[in-house]
Formats: C-alpha cells, sequence, structure tokens
C-alpha cells in the first residue's frame, strides 16, 4: 500500500469516527497520523512493515499497530468494521445521498428582462443581507 492510500484511510477514519460521535481526541490523533504519513520523509510503509515506527512524532502504539497491517496486508480490518457499523447504522447511507434541490427551468431572456426590472424598482429598499 502506498502512504496516500494509507493517509487517505486514516484520513476517511477521522471523519468516520467523527460521525460516529467518538472522543475529539482520537479523531485528531487520526488526522495527524494521516498528515505524519503524507509528509514523513523517509519510507514510512517499509518502515511500518518493519515495525520500526516508534519515536515517529505523531505516530502513537494503535497507529503503528494500523499502518503495519495497512503495510503487510494492503487493507486495514479495523477500517472495514467501522464502515460496515456505521453503514449498518444507516448514517453512510445519509451521506451519499445527494441534495434534494427543486427542479428549476432555466432562466429565460424575458425572465431576466422581468429581474432587472424588478432591480430597478426596487433600488431605493433592496438589501442583500437583513
Amino acid at each position: 500500500m502506498t502512504r496516500e492510500a494509507a493517509a487517505r484511510i486514516l484520513e476517511r477514519i477521522a471523519l468516520l469516527l467523527e460521525l460516529k460521535g467518538e472522543n475529539p481526541f482520537k479523531i485528531r490523533a487520526y488526522k495527524t497520523g494521516a498528515e505524519v504519513v503524507e509528509s514523513y520523509a523517509g519510507d514510512i510503509m517499509q518502515l511500518a512493515a518493519e515495525n520500526r515506527l516508534a519515536g515517529i512524532k505523531g505516530i502513537g502504539e494503535a497507529l503503528r499497530d494500523k499502518l503495519y497491517e495497512m503495510a503487510t496486508t494492503g487493507r486495514l480490518e479495523f477500517f472495514e468494521k467501522l464502515k460496515a457499523e456505521l453503514i449498518s447504522r444507516g448514517i453512510l447511507e445519509k451521506i451519499k445521498e445527494p441534495p434534494q434541490l427543486p427542479k428549476m427551468r432555466p432562466f429565460n431572456e424575458i425572465d431576466i428582462i422581468k429581474f432587472e426590472k424588478i432591480l430597478r424598482e426596487q433600488s431605493n429598499t433592496l438589501t442583500i443581507f437583513e
């Protein structure tokens, strides 16, 4: 697994934990971990595969274990279980649905002329923010 893919998974875990209402410190740990994985100067995934991440600031024991799993198996069971849990609770379906917007017809020239006329008539009393 690439560092980019691992960082993306950690970012998604942070988002899912936020949706779940988890502890903000735990959420922040995953966000920080994603940033560290993306910005680390060396081959962090090779270090993870060799279980040599101890001492890297921003990567605690739990994240070391998860990065090791991602580096050696190409997946993360915790992430899969978290997604499954939120799907079963109906949370992810709500997010995937696009917002329902009213159907609108395109403006035509007559609409624009009417709008300009209304603006001219209301110019003295028109306020954008109230």
